[in-house]
């Protein structure tokens, strides 16, 4: 496959999307007030250039406003998708980080302690 080809492939793949407007300062400073992180340097210059809405990208716009309230849960659900991701290879697969100490036999008690480490550690977010 031809260079140029594999990139059509991969872009193929991308969730169909549009670029409104991007975000003002004060609404960057609302979705990291209501969310409870801070957008890094480069993520929160691409939301200001401009913001991806559709499939797949939180549309934090949408979501200060809370119509409709889904967009809101939808948002809020992102950010949980981490942990969420965790919690199920820790309950159906092998999954434990090796930094959480050994990994306790009781599901209950690994899953606790995953919890624990992920709400001390630096928000993933989604752009």
């Amino acid at each position: 496959m031809a260079e140029g080809q594999q990139h059509i492939a991969i872009a193929s793949r991308l969730p169909v999307s549009e670029i409104a407007p991007g975000l003002s300062e004060p609404e960057v400073k609302d979705v990291q007030s209501r969310f409870s992180f801070a957008f890094p340097p480069d993520p929160r210059a691409m939301l200001v250039a401009g913001l991806p809405v559709g499939n797949r990208w939180p549309n934090w716009r949408a979501a200060l406003a809370g119509e409709p309230a889904a967009k809101l849960e939808y948002a809020r659900e992102r950010l949980g998708w981490p942990l969420d991701g965790m919690l199920f290879d820790i309950r159906h697969n092998t999954f434990w980080d090796p930094q959480c100490g050994p990994r306790p036999a009781e599901l209950s008690a690994a899953m606790a302690i995953a919890t624990a480490a992920v709400r001390v550690a630096p928000v993933l977010i989604p752009i």
